[in-house]
C-alpha cells in the first residue's frame, strides 16, 4: 500500500520481473526509484519540443510570410 501522500500505480507482472532484476543486479537501488526514473525519462522524451512548438505557434505568422516572398521571386 501507498504511504500517506503517495500514488499506486498498476504494472504489468514482466515490466515489474524487469525491474526488479535490475534491482537485484544492483542496476537501481530500488524498485520505486527504477520507476521513478523510467517516468522521469519517459516525460522527459513527451516534452522535449513543447519550446520548440510554442515558439513555432507565436511565429508561424512571420515565418509565413518570410516563405511566401521567397515563392513570389
Amino acid at each position: 500500500m501507498p504511504q500517506p501522500g503517495q500514488k499506486c500505480v498498476t504494472v504489468p507482472v514482466d515490466v515489474y520481473t524487469r525491474v526488479r532484476e535490475e534491482v537485484e543486479n544492483g542496476n537501481e537501488r530500488s524498485v520505486a526509484q527504477a520507476f521513478v526514473k523510467a517516468v522521469k525519462e519517459y516525460l522527459d522524451k513527451k516534452y522535449e519540443f513543447v519550446d520548440e512548438l510554442r515558439w513555432l505557434k507565436v511565429h508561424r505568422e512571420e515565418l509565413n510570410k518570410l516563405l511566401s516572398s521567397r515563392r513570389s521571386r
